[in-house]
């Protein structure tokens, strides 16, 4: 665990910088965002945009345990900016295709994300999260996007649904083909949101209120205690889920796993995960976040292979 350990303490010393050259803070990750919504304070919608630049799409977005390492057939989602089939209460009405573990109850990405949403809105009362919550319980986020030119549509009958494909020249496709990855499709976008209202910031991903109160929020939803190996502390809050996107933002491999519980990941050694490896939230989260700082920042490449060299002060 000493690895651990010596990623917390870069972490402590390394967190007090500007924010483009600090880690992340706990309970956040990054995406690429596709699509930018921009609605007043009131959660009314006003316009939409295709993000197109690469720099410019990487957002720093509320996670939670389970959301920032998700994979599988119902991927957790996100409490604030998530992919459309979790931000959309007209998806499935537009054409949309859930992920194939909501094929069953397809409306049920859209109610998880906002039963967590309208919980952190309930306990934080901030302005920007509130009128996130307002605008998406509306339903209408698939046909905000359709009427402001932001995903191409073809007409089937009666039905309205957006396009999957475009078969003309690529440097006549609509921006929302340009800038997704290979294989995706325009349903397949990831959103991230601006307010607009009295407040200074209107960026939900540059606010820093917004961090500190999920921050805070999510701290009181996490109930499992134990001792963490990693600093020797007895009863404080254990992570089950460990952080990913070490590598880069589509990196699926962790450094901590037990979620084999059919197999041997753990068992014949320990009779619980947490025998073998218990560790704090917070400790987990400052860690994997300085690790993938350090990658960011002063890493060797060799093919798959990532080395870094460091010193805990930030030096």
């Amino acid at each position: 665990m000493s690895w651990i350990h010596k990623l917390y303490k870069t972490y402590e010393h390394c967190s007090k910088g500007t924010p483009d050259n600090m880690p992340n803070p706990i309970s956040h990750t990054t995406q690429m965002a596709h699509i930018e919504i921009l609605v007043d304070g009131h959660g009314n919608f006003r316009r939409a945009k295709v993000i197109e630049g690469k720099e410019e799409q990487k957002t720093l977005i509320p996670c939670t345990e389970e959301s920032g390492g998700r994979a599988g057939t119902k991927p957790k989602n996100h409490p604030l900016c998530d992919k459309l089939q979790y931000i959309a209460g007209d998806f499935k009405e537009h054409g949309g295709r859930v992920t194939s573990g909501f094929a069953a109850t397809p409306s049920e990405p859209y109610e998880n994300l906002l039963e967590i949403l309208g919980k952190w809105k309930e306990s934080s009362n901030h302005q920007m999260v509130t009128a996130v919550y307002e605008y998406l319980k509306k339903g209408t986020v698939i046909a905000d996007l359709i009427s402001d030119g932001v995903l191409p549509t073809i007409q089937n009958g009666d039905d309205v649904t957006v396009a999957d494909k475009f078969d003309g020249e690529k440097k006549n496709a609509p921006p929302i083909f340009r800038v997704l990855p290979p294989g995706q499709v325009p349903m397949d976008a990831f959103v991230r949101f601006r307010i607009e209202g009295d407040h200074v910031e209107s960026a939900t991903w540059e606010s820093s209120s917004l961090k500190e109160s999920w921050i805070s929020f999510y701290n009181n939803l996490l109930d499992k205690e134990g001792f963490c190996l990693v600093t020797g502390q007895k009863k404080v809050k254990l992570s089950e889920n460990h952080p990913a996107k070490l590598r880069h933002d589509a990196d699926k491999a962790k450094l901590i796993s037990s979620n084999d519980l059919a197999g041997y990941t753990f068992r014949g050694r320990f009779l619980t995960a947490e025998q073998a490896a218990s560790v704090s939230f917070e400790v987990t989260q400052k860690a994997h976040s300085a690790l993938q700082w350090l990658i960011r920042r002063q890493a060797f490449r060799s093919d798959k292979q990532i080395f870094v060299s460091w010193a805990t002060t930030g030096k």
